[in-house]
């Protein structure tokens, strides 16, 4: 049982290293949403300042291709960081099964140890009864 234990042990310390490893990954997408959205006002503060100004336009265009690539860029990283979050999920999700299904078998291990336990304590009482009986019949006998 003492091993059982250990191991749960170990489990849990695995498991809190992938939430940390979760919990990175989820604040680097948010940067990445951050960062989109950043270009996303930038592209408008932009386009205010062209329609505002005539030499303002004359950059725009090259601005907004420029702008709409890097968003692009983000987005393509984005979406390859949502694959890893979700490998990263399912690996939090499955260490967490496993100390679960080890600590069921503990419980079950702790429970038949207690049955056992008191199954050997009344072995124990049933033998003094019949002791104690056996006396009364051998002075009155």
């Amino acid at each position: 049982m003492k091993g059982l234990k250990t191991l749960v042990r170990v489990r849990q310390s695995a498991l809190d290293e992938k939430r940390r490893a979760l919990n990175l990954l989820e604040d680097a997408a948010e940067e990445l949403v951050r960062a989109r959205a950043a270009i996303a006002e930038e592209q408008q503060r932009e386009a205010e300042m062209a329609r505002d100004s005539a030499n303002g336009a004359y950059g725009y265009g090259s601005f907004l291709k420029a702008s709409r690539r890097r968003d692009a860029d983000l987005q393509g990283r984005l979406s390859a960081m949502a694959e890893r979050l979700e490998a990263a999920r399912g690996e939090v999700a499955d260490a967490f099964a496993e100390i679960k299904r080890l600590e069921l078998i503990e419980a079950a291990q702790i429970e038949r140890a207690r049955k056992e336990a008191a199954r050997r304590e009344q072995e124990e009482m049933d033998e003094l009864g019949l002791n104690v009986f056996r006396r009364g019949e051998t002075e009155r006998g």
